[in-house]
């Protein structure tokens, strides 16, 4: 029934995206950050729903009167240079077919932020995708906080849909921290009191998941965004006591497998856990180094034969994922593609803090204000966790590095608008030039 539901919903909405291509942004967001069809227990699994709503989304933007430039800033350009990277590094790769398969799914994320960065240019729309996001993935920390709260699980961890992007319990919990201040940003701008309510209900249960996870990059990325939360919040006293009650709350009420398990992070050198990470960054390194223009390609070092090869010493029964999305980027792609990474995240940073500059004082764009403040909360979250975690590619973060495009745009066109024009009134036939009339304009009777 699942799989049926989902197909209708799919398929009943593509005929509107046609008319209205934001639907199809929508619905190709919604896919890619909740993929609920992995919910699902019957052929919808396994099917391509996202091809078929990108295609027709793509092709209903072409077709419609949207706008079908990017913003002139440089952080399309540079997205658009890492995507044809990684292409590239994908023809070279060392273990080809992996990475054929894997580029074939980022290569589409990096497709859906262009249209974001082309297609998201108002308030609603922003607001629109932004409850796609805190949907898609509150459905999964409210499902998960739900089964730590009624089961009192100690030991038995969250996860996420299979085979998606957010499957493995440490991804889940990134993708929980990246989604609580987007919940936060909702839940004050909200004018509902049911709406806030739910927001606030939807927080304390992504905590709660979190948690849940038993991820320790994702303990990291929580105590970054409540220390960023507090540094940036306007409200401090809310800040503080909010910060303070969670803190109790886990201290209080966590199990003691779960503190066991955090405690490992004051003796990584003796956890095999930790020292699996610092081999997989040596391999990625030693990787880089050999091939430091293309790198290995997409899963390079989870190539059994490839992490044999540059990391001679390991006693390899498997390869191991990178667990980190700046040794991810640098094995995958070498120098070069780990720095387009990097400018795409310094441009998206500075797009942030220009929003923040640029806004102050405009009452009409403090709900801007308040987004920027939020994204780089997020942004901070996923760069701390994602230290130890392998979603350098994760398509949530590239939406909201997206959204730093598009916000930037909003508020450059706003501010444009109200900006007085050079030319004052005219007297008579000659315009008068910044308030200084003509002598003879005086003089004429």
């Amino acid at each position: 029934m699942r799989g049926i539901a989902i197909f209708l919903v799919v398929f009943s909405a593509l005929p509107v995206t046609l008319f209205y291509p934001f639907v199809g942004v929508l619905l190709w967001a919604w896919i890619s950050f909740m993929s609920p069809h992995r919910e699902a227990y019957d052929f919808a699994t396994a099917f391509p729903f996202n091809f078929y709503v990108a295609v027709t989304t793509l092709a209903a933007w072409v077709m419609s009167t949207e706008p079908k430039t990017l913003p002139s800033q440089l952080l399309p350009g540079l997205m658009i240079a890492f995507a044809a990277f990684i292409t590239l590094t994908t023809f070279t790769a060392l273990g080809p077919e992996d990475a054929y398969e894997r580029w074939d799914t980022h290569i589409k994320t990096m497709a859906l932020a262009l249209v974001v960065m082309g297609l998201v240019n108002s308030r609603l729309r922003v607001q629109a995708l932004l409850w796609i996001i805190a949907l898609s993935i509150g459905y999964y920390a409210i499902k998960g906080g739900g089964f730590v709260l009624f089961t009192g699980s100690t030991g038995s961890r969250i996860f996420g849909p299979q085979k998606s992007m957010i499957a493995d319990n440490n991804n889940l919990s990134l993708a929980m921290v990246l989604t609580l201040p987007i919940l936060n940003y909702l839940r004050v701008t909200s004018a509902n009191k049911y709406v806030k309510f739910v927001c606030w209900f939807s927080l304390v249960m992504t905590v709660i998941a979190i948690v849940g996870t038993y991820s320790r990059g994702g303990m990291i990325g929580l105590i970054v965004v409540g220390l960023a939360f507090l540094f940036l919040s306007k409200q401090k006293f809310t800040a503080i006591a909010v910060t303070a009650a969670v803190v109790t709350g886990i201290v209080t009420f966590a199990p003691a497998e779960w503190k066991e398990r955090m405690a490992t992070t004051q003796s990584y050198e003796k956890d095999s856990s930790a020292k699996g990470r610092i081999e997989a960054w040596q391999t990625s390194w030693n990787l880089a180094t050999d091939r430091p223009v293309l790198g290995g390609g997409f899963g390079a070092i989870e190539h059994k034969p490839t992490f044999v090869r540059y990391r001679p010493g390991a006693q390899a029964e498997h390869a191991r994922a990178p667990h980190s999305i700046y040794f991810q980027v640098l094995g995958d792609h070498g120098f070069v593609g780990l720095a387009l990474y990097f400018a795409i995240i310094g441009a998206a940073m500075y797009n942030l803090f220009t929003v923040q500059r640029r806004t102050r004082g405009h009452e009409e764009l403090a709900w801007a204000n308040d987004l920027s403040r939020a994204l780089l909360i997020s942004l901070a979250g996923f760069l701390m966790a994602g230290t130890f975690l392998s979603m350098a590619y994760y398509d949530v973060f590239f939406c909201m590095v997206a959204l730093s495009v598009c916000l930037k745009e909003m508020v450059r066109k706003t501010l444009d608008e109200q900006a007085p024009s050079e030319v004052a009134e005219p007297v008579g036939l000659i315009p008068a030039r910044h308030g200084v009339v003509s002598a003879l304009s005086k003089e004429r009777p």
